[in-house]
């Protein structure tokens, strides 16, 4: 990701999300934020130069009109195969998309004329399925992302502690997509 590019965060008001929008907007990237309208101030403060509530605006009319017609260089979608099928239209020629939350279907696009580039992105499967290597990698992203949230250029976006009697209610609201940001369950 280059000071050039132009990135269109899914999910942006959550937790991987928000991760995402302050290190693209850290590494100088334009950021579009897409979630819920009363994520819009909290994305905004997390360094998205526009947002879209993708609940009351057409996320691909927006960033067509953010972008010129051009589309965007990069996706990063959180949400899931859908969304991130529909996303693939979104992408200037030579973009790229990762996944968190499911694969998009690639007989939508032609890949010869788009000349995308797909990353899923499944961390926690080094551990399962990668070998020495991936680990190792894994960890180092780890540790620079550390490093970033150290130096104060990441926010972890800790929201709350609680104690370990409440873990199993907050998980429970955190299914249903009721918990914003990060909870820490003080031991």
């Amino acid at each position: 990701m280059t000071s050039s590019d132009t990135v269109l965060i899914t999910g942006a008001g959550g937790g991987v999300g928000g991760f995402a929008v302050q290190i693209a907007a850290n590494r100088g990237a334009h950021v579009v934020g897409a979630a819920s309208g009363k994520h819009e101030n909290r994305v905004r403060s997390l360094g998205a130069h526009d947002f879209i509530d993708y609940r009351t605006t057409d996320v691909g009319d927006r960033v067509k009109e953010i972008t010129n017609g051009r589309g965007v260089d990069a996706v990063l979608d959180v949400v899931g195969s859908e969304s991130a099928t529909e996303k693939l239209q979104l992408l200037a020629f030579g973009g790229r998309i990762a996944t968190t939350a499911g694969d998009p279907d690639f007989s939508t696009v032609n890949s010869l004329d788009t000349g995308l580039s797909w990353f899923g992105l499944a961390t926690g499967l080094a551990y399962l399925h990668g070998t020495d290597s991936d680990v190792e990698e894994l960890g180092l992203m780890l540790e620079e992302l550390f490093a970033l949230v150290r130096d104060g250029d990441v926010d972890p976006m800790v929201t709350s502690t609680i104690g370990l009697e409440e873990v199993p209610h907050r998980l429970a609201e955190m299914a249903a997509g009721k918990s914003g940001g990060k909870t820490v369950a003080v031991l």
